[in-house]
């Protein structure tokens, strides 16, 4: 890259973070109002790496290499809104087996990727609402994903080595049981709940916030630690209200 093209980069990168941003802000938006502006659903939404890897690398990348392509063959200028659509859907034409299903994310693919280009054509101009797009909503949009929303009323916990019992008159969101355990240790557990409204689950996780594979054994479930490290019983409830019985022991095997 010359001396040109270096100082010319940091804006040319900017443009881009306007049309990701304003991108993503419309594709949060829309989903806001697909769950009812459940504040929880939406802060699991944007922890996802996916979602911002889709619309920050992937679409950005894209951009790029588009404008590679145009600067290479000029008179595809014209048809630049086409080979945007084309890079919004292309990406789930392997991953969709399905027709309807690739002609669904196709399009949702295909319309973030035209919210792209002219997010970039029509903001780039206004500065104030350039700096929302391209700084400010991601910022909102990370805080929220690292806020806990889970809301609790009259939630009563008790807990001993091999138990944990709660009764709550409303539990909407997550609530964490760390257990320690050791490399090669054994956890098997059960999680009952007695409930009278509401929807609920569970699962397990490592201390990084992973997802862990469990094995059924029956009506319970078992995880084997291949580290040291404490771990979560994670227990999930959808505007809930009732009582959860959670009981384990540790083994090797």
């Amino acid at each position: 890259m010359d001396k040109f093209n270096s100082k010319k980069f940091p804006f040319y990168l900017y443009t881009k973070l306007i049309g990701a941003g304003f991108s993503f802000s419309v594709f949060i938006v829309f989903m806001t109002f697909m769950i009812s502006f459940d504040l929880f659903e939406l802060s699991e939404l944007l922890s996802n790496p996916l979602l911002w890897a889709a619309f920050y690398v992937y679409a950005i990348l894209c951009s790029i290499i588009i404008d590679g392509i145009i600067k290479l063959w000029p008179k595809l200028k014209s048809r630049i809104v086409l080979l945007y659509i084309f890079a919004g859907c292309i990406v789930f034409a392997i991953p969709m087996y399905h027709i309807i299903y690739f002609l669904i994310a196709g399009s949702i693919g295909a319309a973030a990727a035209l919210l792209f280009y002219y997010g970039m054509k029509i903001i780039k101009p206004r500065f104030w609402l350039s700096i929302i797009f391209a700084i400010g909503m991601p910022i909102l949009f990370i805080v929220i994903s690292i806020v806990d929303f889970t809301d609790k009323e009259n939630w009563v916990e008790e807990r001993n080595s091999f138990g944990f019992e709660s009764t709550f008159d409303y539990f909407h969101g997550e609530h964490k049981i760390p257990i320690d355990l050791e490399k090669g240790e054994v956890i098997i557990f059960q999680v009952n709940i007695y409930d009278e409204s509401g929807g609920w689950g569970y699962h397990f996780e490592d201390e990084k916030g992973n997802h862990a594979g469990m094995e059924s054994r029956g009506e319970k479930s078992a995880f084997e630690a291949l580290e040291d490290g404490e771990y979560y019983i994670v227990l999930h409830g959808d505007e809930a209200k009732g009582r959860f019985e959670v009981d384990w022991e540790i083994s090797r095997e």
